[in-house]
């Protein structure tokens, strides 16, 4: 059962790692991305976690608003049809 194509990449020298996931369409709205995050939380710690994510994914930014992250109002325009966010937990 494919859920997901995911990549991790760890830098030791600042302590980030980072992670891209992606949901196959017929498994977005199951709560598997909230089970994963809540997950990597009880595992590393709920707090101090900061991600970036596309402004125009609307499930994404409410997926993680509603986990507890916020804007932080740093944002990079790609191009016309994608911008970065950045959201924190604390």
């Amino acid at each position: 059962l494919l859920l997901s194509n995911s990549s991790i990449q760890v830098n030791p020298r600042c302590y980030k790692c980072g992670v891209t996931s992606y949901y196959l369409k017929q498994y977005r709205g199951k709560g598997y991305a909230q089970s994963a995050i809540k997950l990597v939380e009880k595992i590393h710690g709920s707090k101090n976690w900061e991600l970036d994510t596309i402004l125009q994914e609307s499930g994404n930014c409410y997926l993680y608003e509603k986990m507890g992250y916020h804007q932080t109002g740093k944002a990079e325009k790609i191009n016309e049809k994608l911008t970065l966010v950045s959201y924190k937990k604390e």
